[in-house]
């Protein structure tokens, strides 16, 4: 299978923080304001050492590491991430997370249901 590259845009408010799964060679890009990026943190025997990094607008970042990352927006922001993805686990994860997400809206609806009953 090919690979395929999967963007995505969010905006943050100053003072929000998006955490999010990233893939190792997955591009941030402050494409408005200024943000600051905890990447997950690399192992050397029992001590993580997290890497950090600033971003002014029109900068970007490229995650060295696949895990968890935190994007904290100093000022309202723009942010662009450029993930790219190959063969079936990706498809497979978006699945999943779109599968979750309904069952989570319809728990949502039964539980309504049931408190207005």
């Amino acid at each position: 299978m090919m690979a395929q590259q999967c963007t995505t845009t969010t905006r943050l408010a100053q003072g929000q923080c998006l955490r999010r799964h990233a893939c190792r060679g997955t591009i941030v890009v402050a494409a408005r304001g200024r943000l600051h990026i905890a990447d997950a943190p690399a192992w050397m025997g029992e001590h993580g050492l997290p890497e950090t990094a600033g971003l002014h607008e029109g900068e970007a970042y490229m995650v060295a590491q696949a895990g968890w990352i935190a994007i904290h927006a100093l000022s309202d922001a723009e942010i662009v991430c450029v993930t790219h993805e190959a063969g079936l686990w990706p498809m497979l994860s978006r699945w999943c997370r779109a599968t979750a997400d309904g069952l989570r809206r319809g728990w949502r609806i039964v539980a309504r249901r049931a408190w207005s009953s």
